[in-house]
């Protein structure tokens, strides 16, 4: 079909003409980080806690393990 040429059965009302989208302003919050409040602890104390707990953990698995594939063997 041409442009402007008249659809057949349509009635013959003026096309409705859309402008541009409209753009309205949104404003965006930005949550602030939370400041952790400081217990007095120092940051190496926090660290040492966080290697001494990932050892013991993988002391257990590696522990576990060994007991799976000791029993495993056995039978």
């Amino acid at each position: 079909m041409i442009r402007g040429e008249p659809v057949v059965g349509s009635s013959q009302e003026a096309p409705i003409t859309v402008t541009g989208p409209r753009r309205e302003r949104v404003v965006v919050r930005r949550r602030r980080a939370h400041s952790r409040r400081s217990t007095g602890r120092w940051t190496a104390q926090r660290s040492r806690k966080r290697t001494i707990r990932a050892v013991v953990v993988c002391a257990a698995v590696l522990l576990m393990m060994a007991v799976g594939i000791y029993l495993g063997l056995a039978q």
